[in-house]
């Protein structure tokens, strides 16, 4: 098959993602957030939820932004980055590949990567 010549450096590491693995293991930026929430928004309380935040947490969120969900993913990324003692790539697709939307994320964070090179 096409897709299983892909070399070693690209992995499909525990969330299953193409991104090479020095991307997974980078920790995660202020660009990253901003990509994630551009396209991952709609999925916001799950992305919380699977990132460890408690039930309390997440409605916070809610009530504090209520007209932007973009607004309480990016926060929410910003949060779990101070509470994470390495908060890589990979742990963040790995809770978006939980909430459904790994794919996507993977490909905005592909492409803005590709465009800072």
């Amino acid at each position: 098959a096409a897709g299983s010549e892909t070399s070693d450096r690209q992995t499909s590491s525990q969330s299953g993602t193409s991104l090479p693995e020095s991307e997974l293991q980078r920790l995660v930026t202020g660009s990253d957030i901003f990509e994630v929430a551009r396209v991952a928004r709609t999925k916001w309380f799950e992305i919380g939820v699977y990132l460890g935040f408690k039930m309390e947490e997440i409605e916070d969120y809610r009530e504090k932004y209520p007209d932007s969900m973009y607004k309480r993913l990016s926060l929410l990324i910003a949060d779990w980055i101070r509470r994470e003692k390495k908060p890589t790539t990979a742990l963040l697709l790995a809770a978006c590949k939980e909430a459904g939307i790994e794919g996507a994320v993977t490909k905005a964070l592909q492409k803005h990567r590709d465009n800072m090179q």
